[in-house]
């Protein structure tokens, strides 16, 4: 997409709950980073056209936790300040639910055996399972699905614009989807 528009990037790896907050001080112009998009995050930035569509799903050490009526009596580990998150909150009969700053923690707990189940977007749940094969980790259902997009800054129709173009050429003439099959083996677009 940078190139589509002409652009150079300069990446910034920042705590999940920091980014919208830079974006809004211009820190930075854009910000991608699993971003569901939600009534409520609609008022304070401005979302381009989702780039996919994903959503929380469990993650457990035991293979008989896979569904929503699983996590009953469960302690659940999630990232701070993601619709994981405030998803998660909205589950009846969990035991805890322990927030942490970065998706690294929640996983390394649920590595640890203090939680019993770990709530994460779909593709990161993905890679963490394939990077520890041997960790008898099991990927459940959906707790919710959304779609994901960027995020701007309030009022910046015409970067927003930009994006939309840029991602509307990569989706049409391929280049999208063979990148999505590339890294994630599939064709993750919102559908």
């Amino acid at each position: 997409m940078a190139q589509k528009m002409g652009v150079a990037i300069e990446w910034r790896a920042l705590s999940f709950d920091a980014l919208l907050a830079g974006l809004r001080q211009d820190r930075w112009d854009l910000v991608i980073a699993s971003f569901g998009i939600t009534p409520e995050r609609s008022k304070a930035v401005t979302f381009t056209n989702p780039h996919y569509c994903s959503g929380g799903v469990i993650v457990a050490k035991d293979p008989t936790i896979k569904a929503m009526a699983d996590l009953q009596g469960k302690v659940v580990a999630v990232q701070t300040g993601t619709t994981y998150l405030e998803n998660v909150q909205k589950l009846p009969g969990l035991k805890e639910i322990k927030n942490y700053p970065k998706d690294t923690d929640a996983f390394a707990t649920l590595m640890a055996g203090r939680v019993d189940v770990w709530v994460t977007d779909k593709f990161v749940a993905k890679a963490a399972l394939d990077s520890n094969a041997k960790a008898g980790l099991h990927m459940g259902d959906f707790v919710f699905v959304e779609r994901i997009a960027s995020a701007i800054k309030k009022g910046n129709a015409s970067l927003e614009a930009a994006v939309n173009k840029a991602l509307a050429e990569i989706l049409a003439d391929g280049t999208y989807e063979a990148i999505s099959k590339k890294y994630f083996g599939e064709d993750i677009r919102c559908r």
